[in-house]
């Protein structure tokens, strides 16, 4: 491995640890840390988890995925705007 890959490999593990720490039992959180308002599951950062879950394949992450569709559908408003929940 060269240097670059090595550190490209590394990068990947470390981001892999941060996506790891927002799986939280009811889908992915903005943050790993337990900060205000981030602690909570947004349709955008769930997307974007669920995007890097199922395109590189990290099938242990594969519920979180299911979790953050299924609380989020929950959360569809009558006029189908999707609000922020837990």
């Amino acid at each position: 491995m060269t240097q670059e890959s090595d550190r490209t490999s590394a990068l990947m593990a470390e981001a892999w640890r941060v996506l790891e720490g927002c799986a939280k039992p009811y889908g992915f959180v903005a943050t790993a840390q337990d900060k205000d308002n981030y602690a909570r599951l947004w349709s955008r950062d769930s997307a974007i988890a669920a995007l890097a879950v199922l395109s590189n394949q990290h099938k242990e992450l594969y519920p979180r995925v299911e979790q953050s569709i299924s609380h989020l559908l929950d959360a569809v408003g009558v006029r189908g705007l999707l609000q922020h929940s837990k």
